[in-house]
């Protein structure tokens, strides 16, 4: 496992490496000028192509977790078993809209749609003490997932 580790760790570095030359590229081929920029206009674009990297990433994540799902689970009316599929869903981060897979279930009996929550699908942990909640728009603070 370990030597898996490492070696994701530098192809994740050499990437890393080759996004930073295209991104620099990028930012050079989009100025129409032969002026120097001022620092600040390189350090917005820089963070712009950061946060499209962490959309993109925390996307292929949640995916992850979705493909791994189960496929189905109980109506919250009336404990009927009921299939799963999947929709997509904008979230909204802190680096901009993500992406992703949400398990969605029907209940024939009840009449009504459901969504199983990430800890009755038994995805994920509770956050760290920095998370914000901003997928309900309210920023608040959340101690565990719902």
């Amino acid at each position: 496992m370990e030597g898996r580790v490492t070696q994701l760790r530098e192809k994740f570095e050499q990437s890393l490496h080759q996004t930073a030359e295209l991104a620099a590229a990028l930012q050079r081929a989009e100025r129409a000028t032969t002026t120097v920029p001022h620092y600040s206009r390189i350090e917005a674009a820089t963070h712009q192509s950061g946060r499209q990297l962490s959309c993109r990433i925390q996307a292929r994540c949640v995916d992850e977790i979705a493909a791994g799902a189960r496929l189905q689970a109980a109506c919250p009316s009336c404990g009927r078993l009921c299939p799963l599929s999947a929709r997509r869903r904008t979230l909204e981060s802190t680096d901009g809209p993500v992406e992703v897979l949400e398990p969605v279930g029907h209940c024939d009996r009840c009449r009504r749609s459901f969504f199983p929550s990430a800890q009755g699908a038994g995805a994920g942990e509770p956050p760290p003490d920095s998370v914000v909640d901003r997928a309900c728009g309210l920023g608040h603070r959340r101690d565990a997932l719902p």
